[in-house]
């Protein structure tokens, strides 16, 4: 993350320093930009020192003297990878739980547990299932330890929800069943704003929570 923050900051010295070539040449009474343009000619690359040393970069080889472009490069390499993930949904009938595959860009610095909460509330693509998630939800952080994923919602997770059990369960395991298809993630512990509640409407709330396969439209 240090190496990369210091990549980003690089970027953004190079981007203003190339940025500025243009600029320099709709004034050229100006000398002092003329000595900058000048000295921008000269030395058109950055390279990158960390406490005297050569920045390394993912292949363990230094990046010595890095361009714009080189640059630009590194950071696209880095900052974001696609992944496809599982969502769950209702069915129209809410008597179960329905897969939707999507393609999504995991940003560096973002787990893929948030990125599966946050397209979860989004709500689905596909005609015919229903969004579960209380309207007005928000993921306030979410954690996986020793395969428990612990989940802390907004309290619109519980005021917004004005369904029956039926409904109850198909918020429930939406959001159980979509963390669950991740590597290392065994059973869900929801929390509404940092606090364990006992009940959600009517389930118990206040344990971790295991997938249910049985739930799932085959």
């Amino acid at each position: 993350m240090r190496r990369l923050l210091i990549v980003l900051a690089a970027v953004s010295v190079m981007i203003s320093l190339f940025g500025c070539s243009n600029l320099f040449d709709s004034k050229n009474n100006n000398s002092n930009n003329s000595k900058v343009e000048e000295t921008l000619k000269v030395s058109p690359t950055v390279r990158i020192l960390v406490e005297g040393e050569d920045l390394i970069g993912p292949s363990g080889q230094p990046y010595g003297e890095l361009s714009r472009v080189d640059l630009d490069d590194s950071i696209l390499s880095q900052s974001a990878k696609k992944e496809t993930i599982t969502l769950y949904f209702g069915d129209s009938e809410a008597e179960f739980v329905v897969p939707e595959k999507r393609e999504v860009e995991l940003e560096a610095g973002k787990s893929i547990e948030e990125v599966v909460m946050k397209e979860l509330i989004k709500g689905p693509e596909k005609a015919g299932i229903d969004s579960v998630i209380p309207e007005g939800t928000r993921l306030i952080s979410v954690e996986t330890k020793d395969g428990i994923c612990n989940l802390n919602l907004s309290k619109e997770f519980i005021d917004n929800n004005y369904t029956g059990s039926a409904g109850e369960t198909m918020t429930v395991y939406s959001v159980v069943n979509s963390l669950t298809e991740l590597p290392g993630v065994n059973k869900v512990q929801f929390l509404i704003e940092g606090e364990k509640r006992e009940v959600y409407l009517h389930m118990a709330f206040d344990a971790p929570i295991g997938r249910d396969e049985n739930i799932i439209k085959k």
